[in-house]
């Protein structure tokens, strides 16, 4: 019994340190992970465009030096879109065999299903709010969107 308390104050003052130096240097996410142990600490005033996710490399695995930093999916688009509700990994298809809900030149109704955003391993329908062409896809199907980037760009019928 004493052995488990010994050990949770060990990782609650892990947990401290870490939103310690999270305060210190102003970041409104840090996440840890050493083997099954996983940190993870978001502050409440944390905006989903100031977060960025970072590729991390395992210890012992050789860096690339030659990858991209990762930019933001806000492209200037000219016309009338159909935005991101909310922040999570968009998919155009319920499943990666299925088709999607709907493809270029498509006609969407109102109410119609267009994609789907998984957010907090809840997959959640986004839909058309009025009848639609769909002109061209703008997210990538797969690829983490923040709330309000362009999902598709739509004519109006």
């Amino acid at each position: 019994m004493e052995k488990t308390k010994k050990e949770n104050s060990n990782y609650l003052d892990e947990i401290k340190q870490a939103y310690d130096f999270m305060i210190k240097n102003n970041l409104d996410v840090i996440e840890f992970s050493n083997g099954d142990e996983h940190i993870k600490l978001v502050r409440k005033s944390a905006k989903a465009e100031n977060i960025q996710i970072l590729p991390t490399v395992a210890a012992g695995s050789p860096a690339v030096s030659s990858a991209k930093p990762q930019t933001p999916q806000q492209q200037t688009v000219e016309g009338l879109t159909i935005k991101a509700p909310m922040s999570g990994i968009f998919y155009r298809a319920s499943t990666p065999s299925s088709p999607p809900y709907v493809r270029e030149g498509d006609t969407a109704e109102a109410g119609s299903v267009v994609c789907l955003i998984e957010a907090m391993k809840v997959f959640n329908e986004i839909k058309s709010d009025f009848k639609c062409k769909i002109i061209k896809c703008i997210a990538e199907n797969g690829k983490f969107v923040n709330e309000g980037d362009n999902l598709f760009l739509v004519e109006k019928i």
